[in-house]
Parts: C-alpha cells; sequence; structure tokens
C-alpha cells in the first residue's frame, strides 16, 4: 500500500517499515529543513553578506 508499518516487540511500538521512496523523501525533507535552520540562524547572528557585495566578490573572482 505504500503506507508506513509499525513493527512492535513486546506490545511496544519497536520500529517503522518504510518504502525506499518514502524514506528518501523523508531523508531529503530532514536535509532541506536543516539547511533553512542553519540558514535563519546565520542571518538571526549577522552571518550574512548583501547580495550586491557576494556578486561583486564573486565576479571579480570568475570573471574570464
Amino acid at each position: 500500500t505504500g503506507r508506513p508499518l509499525v513493527l512492535t516487540q513486546n506490545g511496544r511500538s519497536a520500529a517503522v517499515l518504510l518504502d525506499v521512496a518514502s524514506y528518501q523523501a523523508l531523508v531529503d525533507e530532514n536535509e532541506l529543513l536543516r539547511d533553512l535552520h542553519a540558514g535563519l540562524e546565520d542571518a538571526r547572528e549577522g552571518r550574512v553578506t548583501p547580495h550586491a557585495d557576494a556578486k561583486a566578490t564573486l565576479l571579480g573572482r570568475y570573471r574570464t
């Protein structure tokens, strides 16, 4: 059915069995949320570079 299957041990939830696609979707979403959280923390702490400064740096570095 594609739905998660909860496995029990001694009447208590012990594990969840997922199909590979569902598991990968959860992993991908978790990684994205961690990256977003880290970016928001950087912004709160002032660890940011204005767009114009970043653009000028990159253009200077990679312009051929």
